[in-house]
């Protein structure tokens, strides 16, 4: 299942243009504690604010976007961040989060 996993959220980062990095956040559906987390791309980074992120996701179990949450490293740019928590068969198994850079609102709803 982890390979299925990180296959598909490679696909979702490369799909959307201006991903800088991700987490996945999966664990047994509706039983909490989504603790398996696979990071893309594969290097280590700070995670953390994903993390906050994701679990505000998981709270309220709907998406969450933190719009200008963070910033570029190298560039000072704002970064978005987007979580989404993750339904099969009608059960929350996760939640993914995405920064990427910043975008207007309509590209937001997109």
């Amino acid at each position: 299942m982890e390979k299925v996993l990180n296959t598909w959220l490679n696909h979702q980062c490369r799909a959307l243009p201006g991903s800088i990095h991700a987490v996945l956040l999966t664990g047994p559906p509706d039983e909490g504690s989504y603790n398996c987390t696979l990071h893309w791309p594969a290097e280590r980074r700070d995670h953390s604010v994903l993390s906050r992120v994701a679990q505000a996701a998981l709270r309220k179990q709907q998406a969450v976007l933190k719009t200008r949450n963070n910033a570029d490293e190298k560039t000072g740019e704002p970064l978005d961040a987007l979580a989404c928590p993750l339904y099969l068969s009608g059960r929350l198994f996760g939640v993914v989060a995405i920064e990427m850079t910043n975008r207007s609102q309509p590209m937001q709803r997109a």
